[in-house]
């Protein structure tokens, strides 16, 4: 009951925020060594 609604809510917080260090440890597009 409400434990897995939280474990569910945590779940999503944690899909975020790895997006969110996925997009952080990602090298910038702009400064890639493939400009030419």
């Amino acid at each position: 009951g409400r434990l897995f609604a939280e474990v569910q809510a945590t779940t999503s917080e944690n899909a975020q925020l790895n997006a969110l260090v996925a997009q952080l440890q990602a090298p910038p597009p702009k400064k890639g060594k493939g400009k030419s």
